[in-house]
Formats: C-alpha cells, sequence, structure tokens
C-alpha cells in the first residue's frame, strides 16, 4: 500500500534563513523546529532541536561532526 503524502512544511536551508530566536526558556532560543542533518557523507539524520542566539544548534540528538544543514517548524499535533 502506497502513504499518501503529508503537505507538511518544506524544508529551509540553513542558507536561506534561520529560526527566530527570543523564545521562552530563555529567550535566546527559537522554539522546538525539526532538523536534517548530514553526519558525514552517507549517514543523513531528522530529529529535533532548537538554534540559539550564540549561533548553535542544540537538541539531545545532535551528535559532535553532526551539521544541521535543514529546518522545519513543527507540525501541528494530531486533531483529538
Amino acid at each position: 500500500m502506497k502513504m499518501k503524502a503529508n503537505k507538511a512544511a518544506p524544508w529551509i536551508s540553513v542558507a536561506d534563513r534561520l529560526p527566530e530566536t527570543g523564545f521562552a526558556p530563555d529567550w535566546t532560543s527559537s522554539p522546538d523546529v525539526l532538523v536534517w542533518t548530514d553526519y558525514c557523507e552517507d549517514a543523513q539524520d531528522v530529529g529535533i532541536a532548537y538554534y540559539h542566539d550564540d549561533g548553535k544548534w542544540r537538541g539531545t540528538h545532535l551528535q559532535d561532526g553532526e551539521v544541521v544543514t535543514h529546518w522545519m517548524p513543527m507540525p501541528e499535533g494530531p486533531a483529538q
């Protein structure tokens, strides 16, 4: 069975735009966003992170050497 395409927001290149900062809890970070990372030539990953106004990405899944290349806002949660 083929899955239908999700009409989620498109991925945004970090070269084009970064998430806005200035949100709680510390007022120096972006809200959580989905990120696409490149670890090496053949290893990509998707996870949740936030962008800090010091120019660094932070997230529990990010490993040393992993580079965030794209991001998108978090999708809305399921309807109840």
